[in-house]
């Protein structure tokens, strides 16, 4: 494996960040469910809540029914989205539950799922063009104390309709929002002319519509004071001009603040997630033609926006006025009824503020806490980009459901009419973020050679299905603090698929920076117009000083050969024996020379303890700045599931850092196509153990007894007591004998071994050979021939020897063949003769043949006497590794349902033992145990 500066060489692309024009802030959008892409479904929120304003969180798809255009569609499913961001505790809203963020958005962002911390969008408009002169500064501060509470992860904008006024977009930066709500006032003022009259009278007397209230306000107003016609009529006259004038005055503010809705909540359709519009008013004159309320409440579906009303219930009396309202009943109806029916079209309420608005905006607050998200099946028509009329219901009593009454359904990608790379350069500039496609995005960091910039790599998996095109088009922008962005071109890219999985397309790509923070954005869009995008900050530290800085840890399968790569993966999938590490390490050589870096294995779950620990090499790169720490790691024994990798700088045996990357192993022989192995770095260490019989041991007079008895049998009578009467080391009057009677074999062989019991291997060895030459089947020649050869290391051959004798002539030949076997490295070899062995009441070979059955995959032979081996030996480490293996291995291609508790239950007792027994791999048995656990 070559140094860092080579290895990802390939995906550097040097671009300087240069100004242009700022894009609006973004964020993670609030969490959704993940659909696969390809699903054709619309999706409907809803937000549910009981007679106090509480949220209901718990209702089921099957509670929900879902009309279209008044006709009843299949609910597939409905989930609560509960927003992470709860809102602060202030004016007695409960304590905010503090979820622990899953583990993955340490390193990586999302655009689907549970993305995290991703902050909600909120929208407060104030019609200050229908808000009296003077009212609504308690509002606006009861709106800042609302700001107080939200998190800081939450993106703001506030807007005064119509303009101009203060305007300030989506922003984490609150303190903008609270300067820009203090500082509107209202700016409606009363009519004021010759004459005195209500909204209700200036309607009857402009539109001629009650010729009795008319008739009053005339005589009220002109006949207290007129005695001639002349005079009544010019009065009548003048009445009637400002009346008119007055209605024009009020139907051009009304028009103003319709508009300006419009616009908003046009524009806010560029942020393809749930917005929550907060509009602040005191009236909304409609003259009962509702057609621009839903024409905004459309818009606002269309946008995903749901519209609080906050309605200033204020006097209709104005201080400065002597005279009383005539109508106020039927003007404040005339008011309230277009906000009324706009905040019941758009998935809001009406909150009348008649004092203070803390009460509101607590309602307010409990509907930000989250919503239902609800799939509903799609049907072509839904397509066709008109609006279409949604009603959501729910089975439960005693509630209310929050919708929207339409939505507006997009034109298929195939047939709009921008293109896939309009939509890309779109999602890049967009304040929001485009789900349509899952996308999940890691960075690294690495010092660009020979600069003191900074190269970002980047990595996502993009989900797709399994027989989706991996054309794509994609583009990749990051930007600074300052709000200068760059982006790379936005272009076609066929790309792979992830290791492991035919689910996700990957995307690599890279940029080098200056130092700093960045927010990086990648945009992509598949073959149906589908888009999506997804953001992750990122740190660029400086890396360039004199003082010891490290990159990221880069985690992969091992290549196959020196010249390998490995490639950046948001979920390292590790697919063979083993993975490979790397870390860069900044600094001077002096220091980093005194650096040495550790490698631990762990299992990615709470408190649990490495797994293995493994140093790792460090070396200069051809970059003199640039050093590479790397090693590789057998994966082999490992169980499938999810891992931390943690690499360790220490200097001296100080820690100086360390730096942590997640990885899988995916699973081995799934299906049973692929028999699954035992490593062969585990079968050596259990085999280790396994003893070599004492030959000293074996020369007693009662062990060489049954073969000088076997040597003896069918030969003449003297020569048998020749053979009887001598012992080992001492047989040279018994050779003799054979040698006169014509037995060239047995006398060599019994020459033999006198020499071979009294340490002369090598002359031994040659009369063995020697007496096995002129007689192949004489079995005492064949066993002490294959002793000598397991002497002098040719293993296979002494061990074939060795199991070719019969048990009858050497009890313990079966023994020293298996054990010659497994010096041999071949345990599948060594079952046969320790089996032969034990047969033959060899007890001492029975631990020996369940360590040889488990070297050999035989797993079900080998439990039941290693079962019986541990009830006697409890504290045996490596019969209990073998134990806890062979249990584990039992179920790995696939769980066998018929032994998986008592496995489990067994499994995890030998774990406790060896843990117990402070044994050197509790990590590992103790990952063994678990994977068996969990199983069902």
């Amino acid at each position: 494996m070559r140094a860092s500066a080579c290895l990802i060489a390939g995906l550097s692309l040097s671009i300087a960040v240069q100004a242009q024009q700022p894009p609006a802030p973004a964020a993670q959008p609030p969490q959704t469910p993940t659909f696969r892409a390809g699903v054709d479904l619309l999706t409907v929120d809803a937000t549910v809540v009981d007679g106090e304003g509480r949220q209901v969180e718990d209702l089921a798809a099957t509670e929900f029914t879902v009309q279209v255009d008044g006709q009843r569609r299949q609910v597939v499913s409905a989930e609560y989205i509960k927003h992470e961001t709860a809102l602060r505790t202030v004016g007695g809203l409960p304590e905010p539950r503090r979820d622990t963020p899953a583990p993955g958005d340490v390193y990586f962002s999302t655009n689907a799922g549970r993305p995290g911390p991703g902050g909600r969008y909120i929208v407060v408009m104030v019609d200050q063009g229908n808000i009296r002169a003077g009212l609504g500064r308690a509002t606006m501060r009861e709106a800042v104390r609302f700001l107080d509470r939200l998190n800081p992860n939450d993106y703001v904008a506030a807007i005064a309709i119509p303009g101009p006024g203060p305007v300030v977009d989506f922003t984490v930066e609150h303190d903008k929002v609270r300067e820009a709500l203090l500082s509107i006032v209202g700016q409606a003022s009363p009519t004021r002319g010759r004459f005195y009259f209500s909204i209700t009278e200036a309607l009857a007397i402009v539109e001629h519509s009650d010729a009795v209230l008319r008739a009053q306000v005339v005589l009220r107003e002109c006949g207290g004071i007129l005695v001639s016609a002349a005079e009544l009529e010019r009065c009548e006259r003048d009445l009637e001009q400002e009346a008119g004038e007055f209605m024009i005055d009020l139907r051009r503010r009304t028009q103003l603040s319709l508009r300006a809705m419009r616009d908003v909540l046009r524009n806010l359709s560029a942020v393809d997630v749930p917005k929550s519009v907060i509009l602040i008013s005191e009236a909304l004159v409609l003259e009962r033609d509702y057609g621009a309320v839903d024409e905004i409440a459309a818009i606002a579906a269309d946008s995903r926006a749901s519209i609080d009303v906050m309605l200033l219930d204020v006097s209709p009396v104005d201080a400065s006025e002597s005279r009383r309202p005539t109508t106020p009943r039927e003007d404040r109806e005339l008011q309230v009824q277009g906000l009324e029916a706009l905040a019941g079209l758009s998935r809001g309420s009406l909150h009348r503020i008649a004092g203070s608005a803390t009460a509101a905006f607590d309602r307010i607050a409990r509907a930000l806490a989250g919503y239902y998200l609800i799939a509903v099946e799609a049907r072509p028509s839904d397509r066709d980009g008109r609006r279409h009329r949604v009603e959501v219901r729910t089975s439960r009593r005693g509630l209310a459901v929050l919708s929207r009454r339409g939505f507006l359904a997009p034109v298929s990608g195939t047939s709009g009419t921008s293109s896939a790379e309009d939509a890309v350069s779109s999602a890049l500039r967009a304040p929001g973020l485009r789900t349509e496609i899952p996308i999940r995005l890691a960075t690294w960091t690495y010092k660009e050679p020979g600069t003191t910039r900074v190269r970002l790599v980047v990595a996502a998996d993009i989900e797709r299905l399994a027989d989706q095109s991996l054309e794509y088009v994609t583009g990749l922008m990051v930007s600074d603090a300052n709000g200068r962005s760059v982006a790379t071109p936005v272009e076609p890219r066929t790309l792979t698929t992830a290791v492991g999985d035919p689910g996700a397309a990957v995307y690599r790509g890279a940029i080098t920076v200056e130092p700093g923070r960045y927010r990086v954005r990648l945009a992509v869009s598949d073959k149906d117009g589908r888009v999506g995008s997804v953001d992750r900050v990122v740190d660029a530290f400086h890396v360039d000083g004199t003082s010891l800085m490290i990159g990221d840890l880069l985690v992969a399968t091992a290549p196959q050969d020196d010249q390998g790569t490995m490639a950046p993966a948001v979920d390292p999938r590790i697919d063979g024996d083993a993975l490979a590490a790397l870390l860069e390490i900044y600094g001077p050589a002096a220091e980093v020379g005194a650096v040495e870096a550790t490698l631990e294995i762990t299992p990615r779950v709470e408190d649990a303890r490495p797994i293995a620990t493994v140093p790792m090499s460090v070396a200069g790169t051809r970059a003199a700045e640039i050093h590479a720490a790397q090693v590789q790691v057998g994966t082999a024994t490992l169980p499938p599931g999810e891992y931390l990798a943690r690499a360790v700088l220490r200097e001296g045996g100080t820690p100086r850092g360390h730096v942590v990357r997640p990885f899988r192993i995916l699973p081995r022989g799934a299906g049973g196509a692929t028999p699954i192995l035992i490593p062969r770095e585990l079968a050596a260490t259990i085999l280790a153990t396994v003893s070599v019989s004492d030959r000293s041991a074996l020369m007693t007079e009662d062990g060489l007894r049954p073969v000088l008895t076997f040597a003896a049998e069918g030969k003449p009578a003297a020569l048998q007591n020749a053979i009887a009467g001598g012992t080992p080391g001492k047989l040279g009057p018994a050779a003799l004998a054979a040698l006169e009677a014509g037995d060239q074999a047995l006398a060599g062989f019994l020459r033999g071994l006198d020499w071979y019991v009294q340490g002369q291997r090598e002359r031994a060895a040659q009369q063995f050979q020697t007496a096995m030459q002129l007689a192949p089947a004489f079995a005492p020649a064949r066993l002490f021939l294959g002793l000598s050869m397991v002497d002098s290391g040719r293993f296979r051959e002494g061990a074939a020897l060795l199991q070719s004798v019969p048990a009858r002539a050497a009890p313990w030949a079966g023994r020293v063949a298996g054990e010659a076997w497994l010096q041999a490295g071949m345990p599948e070899m060594a079952v046969e003769p320790f089996q032969r062995a034990a047969d033959a009441g060899d007890a001492a070979v029975v631990r020996a043949l369940a360590l040889a059955y488990v070297a050999a995959n035989r797993q079900n032979e080998a439990l039941p006497l290693l079962v019986k081996h541990l009830s006697a030996e409890p504290a045996d480490e490596a019969a209990l590794v073998a134990g806890v293996y062979a249990l584990y291995s039992r179920h790995l291609a696939e769980p066998q349902p018929a032994t998986l508790a008592a496995d489990r239950e067994l499994a995890a007792k030998w774990a406790r033992a060896y843990t117990a027994a402070k044994g050197p791999a509790q990590g590992l048995v103790s990952a063994w145990a678990a994977y068996l656990g969990g199983l069902k």
